[in-house]
């Protein structure tokens, strides 16, 4: 919702972050989750394809996908199979098995970092914040 209240042109604006712009951040953290389901689903989708789509996607639209793949990812993990082992192949040089609640907790943390960042970009553009403590978002709701 703090994104939400951006103009396009705040949303877009450089930052000299990591990734530049909060618009990037959010680019990026989408194509980690829909990285995630490919991998999982061992899907052919091209991230290259989903990439070009997401750049030419505004605000509105890349705040919607991000909230429906967060509503994918929680409903995965609502419904992982404790035994299911899911295939890690490109990172290491050796393909590895990895447990479905941890590949799932991999982009909790992964995509945290880049929610940390946003915050810091919206400081810098003089916006309000709020905590990222999962524990603080539950008593905020």
């Amino acid at each position: 919702e703090l994104l939400d209240n951006l103009t396009e042109e705040e949303f877009s604006q450089k930052l000299e972050v990591p990734l530049k712009s909060i618009q990037e951040l959010c680019v990026h953290v989408i194509l980690a989750l829909e990285y995630c389901f490919i991998r999982r689903d061992k899907s052919s989708k091209s991230l290259k394809d989903i990439q070009d789509e997401l750049i030419s996607n505004n605000k509105s639209e890349l705040l919607e996908r991000w909230e429906e793949l967060d509503l994918i990812l929680h409903e995965a993990i609502m419904n992982r199979d404790e035994n299911l082992l899911i295939e890690i192949t490109g990172i290491h040089p050796d393909p590895y098995m990895m447990p479905e609640l941890d590949y799932y907790l991999q982009y909790i943390v992964h995509t945290s970092t880049h929610r940390g960042q946003i915050m810091m970009s919206l400081r810098k553009l003089g916006k309000e914040t709020k905590t990222l403590d999962y524990i603080l978002y539950f008593g905020d709701k």
